[in-house]
């Protein structure tokens, strides 16, 4: 009965041990899906976005350097509530600003909504956002050497145009610090 029971119980217990690596590995294989997809900077946590204007929801997607063109990238989502809507992001005088940790400014090179119809008008580029649809954008800075790999401070500049009516428009501003940049 012995002779029966012990192999009976190692192959069992065999095929538990191969479910569970299989189901941890499908697990592992999910979380670093996750991680790829969100990409959202390797700093600790410690990057703080404050945006003065609570209705525009502005996320980073990430922040990339391309080593053989010397520059970085920021590609984010921008997002509202409100109908109407036009955000006008500043690319002539109040053009994006940045600097690294050793308060150095970085060089604008351009802004662009990508996936969207946009277009530079005295000086703002411009994108009609819908309710409650995420709308890409990045911003380029050029000349920025590889061993470039935190940034200190990103600061932007921005309208929400009104779309109907008076088509007033206020300026705020989004400031985002300690961002790691992820470099090719």
């Amino acid at each position: 009965m012995k002779r029966i029971f012990i192999p009976v119980l190692l192959c069992a217990s065999f095929l538990l041990n191969a479910q569970n690596t299989e189901e941890l590995q499908n697990e592992i294989e999910y979380l670093q899906e996750i991680n790829s997809t969100c990409n959202l900077l390797n700093t600790n946590g410690n990057v703080e976005v404050v945006n003065s204007n609570d209705d525009l929801d502005f996320k980073i997607i990430s922040v990339a350097g391309s080593t053989d063109a010397q520059m970085i990238t920021l590609k984010f989502l921008i997002k509202h509530e409100l109908v109407n809507k036009e955000f006008d992001l500043h690319v002539g005088s109040g053009k994006p600003l940045a600097y690294n940790v050793v308060g150095e400014a970085l060089e604008f090179k351009s802004a662009d909504f990508p996936n969207s119809p946009s277009q530079i008008h005295r000086g703002v580029m411009g994108v009609k956002v819908p309710t409650s649809v995420p709308v890409q954008g990045q911003i380029e800075f050029q000349n920025v050497l590889p061993g470039t790999t935190q940034l200190s401070y990103i600061g932007l500049n921005y309208y929400l145009l009104n779309l109907r009516g008076n088509r007033d428009r206020e300026t705020y501003e989004i400031e985002i610090r300690n961002i790691s940049v992820d470099w090719n």
